[in-house]
């Protein structure tokens, strides 16, 4: 999903309360609200489906299930992801 339907669909969906912890319990730290919304679990597949999909073509071996306690979402990250996605296109 791109970020314009990430962030109209999570408005939508979501509060900024709900999207602050994840279904596990842990902690979203981000200062930027369209971020937020912009990075909603939503806007992403599930990762338990990406993990079955690797193994039954046999491209991944499951080793370990981690649980994130915090998750730190900041501006520039996107920033440099948006540079990196124009750089990549010329």
């Amino acid at each position: 999903m791109s970020r314009a339907d990430a962030l109209r669909r999570g408005r939508a969906k979501h509060t900024v309360e709900e999207l602050r912890r994840t279904p596990m319990g842990s902690l979203v730290v981000c200062g930027d609200r369209q971020l937020l919304f912009e990075e909603a679990p939503t806007a992403y597949k599930r990762i338990e489906q990406v993990i079955a999909d690797l193994v039954e073509h046999d491209l991944a071996t499951p080793v370990a299930t981690t649980i994130p306690l915090v998750t730190y979402k900041t501006p520039e990250q996107r920033d440099q992801r948006d540079h990196r996605r124009k750089r990549g296109r010329a």
